[in-house]
């Protein structure tokens, strides 16, 4: 009985402790961020469960950021980074798509992709000017994408503005 109750007391402790790391990391973030890792979910469990074309996945990138309007743009990349990023975008015409590639942005070395793929979780970026892309400040939230079997196969992306490198 004594051992069953010192489990359940730790189990109890452990419960505490993930809640304040959430409640911690939550009081951390804007709310636009928080905004932002719930609205991509789903538009992440879609392409997973559906595996679109290329073609689709930039369609549903456009409706999400018809949807989201404090989001700046959005991106697709594959893992492994054999071709190019899909990346849409606001201008001051409407949204715009591109592809991103190496020698003009390689993105296999950015932090909005490193992280999420040597983690395999979702992460935010530091603040950063992007001059290939978007070319303004902002902060990029990644998730990763997985097969059935677990295996990432892509990182879907939404960036904030941020007002300059200092800002979160």
């Amino acid at each position: 009985m004594r051992q069953r109750f010192s489990v359940l007391l730790i189990a109890a402790f452990g419960l505490v402790a993930l809640a304040g790391c959430t409640a911690t990391r939550n009081a951390l973030l804007s709310p636009d961020m928080l905004d932002v890792e719930i609205a991509l979910k789903p538009l992440a469990a879609k392409i997973e469960s559906e595996r679109p074309d290329r073609r689709t996945i930039e369609y549903w990138m456009k409706a999400y950021l018809r949807e989201y309007p404090m989001v700046y743009g959005i991106a697709y990349a594959p893992v492994p980074a054999e071709s190019p990023a899909t990346y849409v975008y606001r201008t001051a015409r409407g949204l715009r798509s591109t592809r991103l590639a190496p020698p003009s942005y390689d993105f296999a070395g950015l932090e909005w992709y490193t992280i999420p793929v040597a983690t395999g979780a979702p992460s935010w970026s530091d603040p950063y000017f992007d001059d290939a892309g978007g070319e303004i400040w902002m902060k990029t939230y990644s998730i990763p994408l997985r097969t059935g079997s677990g295996e990432i196969f892509g990182i879907l992306t939404s960036d904030l503005p941020v007002s300059d490198g200092r800002s979160s």
